[in-house]
């Protein structure tokens, strides 16, 4: 009974002492609010303008963990244009550094492949870590299920003629 309470009171002592030294230390060294491999947001195709805004929440929450680094997976649709996931994705990191103004630097991004439809992760991790992907490779499409179309706008195709 003895060897109970001595045990429960170090564990309630060495749960107050790692809450009061997380309470003292900066915002950089506190983990945003989910876990280190859990998506900050996750969103299939969606406008431009609804992902800015997504974007914009994205870079306020890694403003606010400066020892932290943003990191893109994008996965393209079935039907996708050549270099679709790669073109987003650094449209993405181009708009968080230019535009809200985050460090070149801490935004990553990973092209993932292709699933039945477009679906984009965004995590927010420690420096030298890598959020694993949010889907098992083996769900990802094969190159004979992929279907790429041409995606080129109208002024582009008279600009070839």
């Amino acid at each position: 009974m003895n060897h109970c309470r001595l045990t429960i009171c170090s564990l309630l002592l060495a749960l107050a002492w790692g809450s009061t030294s997380l309470a003292q230390g900066g915002a950089g060294d506190v983990p945003p609010p989910s876990s280190m491999f859990e998506a900050f947001d996750q969103y299939g195709n969606i406008s431009w303008e609804d992902e800015q805004a997504r974007l914009d929440n994205f870079a306020i929450s890694l403003g606010m963990t400066p020892n932290w680094i943003a990191d893109i997976i994008v996965y393209a649709g079935r039907r996708a244009c050549t270099g679709e996931g790669q073109r987003r994705a650094m449209r993405m990191k181009e708009y968080l550094v230019k535009h809200r103004g985050v460090d070149w630097g801490r935004v990553m991004w990973r092209d993932a492949g292709h699933l039945e439809n477009t679906y984009v992760q965004l995590a927010l991790m420690p420096r030298g870590l890598l959020a694993p992907l949010p889907v098992p490779l083996s769900r990802t499409l094969t190159a004979k299920q992929i279907r790429i179309i041409n995606c080129k706008s109208k002024k582009q195709r008279r600009r070839e003629r």
